[in-house]
């Protein structure tokens, strides 16, 4: 196999760790900061935060580059799509406040900042939400890449056996 889908697959996998430890710094900055002030923080940050942990975790296990690692294809998508939805929750909280209105209101996770400074906070999370999921995906289709250049190659030593087969002679 070529050296290619492992490199780009380190690379993806990295990213998508870069990722999810800026989205946990952000996000449970914010639910600690609602916690001291004796507010529930939401379960969408929980759920963003948890989200972020299981990205992590999977990708510090998939980051060393074996062939196995490029092809957990379901995990891939499923982490793809939770996600997606983490920035669905993130951007149906966001966008009908508009972010300044809701901070200069909402006074609690400003904490001496400007209200424009946590806005752009809680964007930087929403992009990096979105990157993740990116980065998810990139990784399914290097994946399905792989799966789909092992099947096709003239490699005797790739190409699965026909069932009727038999190791025995």
């Amino acid at each position: 196999m070529a050296i290619a889908p492992r490199l780009l697959s380190v690379f993806l996998r990295a990213g998508e760790l870069i990722c999810a430890v800026i989205v946990a710094g952000i996000i449970g900055h914010y639910i600690h900061v609602q916690d001291m002030n004796g507010w529930w923080p939401g379960d969408r940050f929980i759920y963003t935060e948890v989200v972020a942990a299981l990205s992590m975790l999977t990708a510090l296990i998939l980051l060393v580059p074996f062939t196995w690692a490029l092809t957990p294809l379901p995990w891939d998508f499923v982490m793809f799509l939770l996600w997606i939805v983490s920035f669905g929750l993130l951007c149906d909280y966001l966008a009908p406040l508009s972010c300044s209105w809701y901070l200069t209101w909402n006074p609690v996770y400003r904490n001496g900042q400007s209200a424009q400074d946590t806005c752009s906070t809680f964007n930087t999370a929403l992009a990096f939400v979105f990157i993740s999921a990116a980065f998810w995906l990139a990784s399914f289709l290097v994946g399905l890449w792989v799966l789909h250049s092992i099947r096709r190659s003239r490699d005797p030593t790739v190409k699965r056996r026909p069932w009727y087969r038999s190791h025995a002679v």
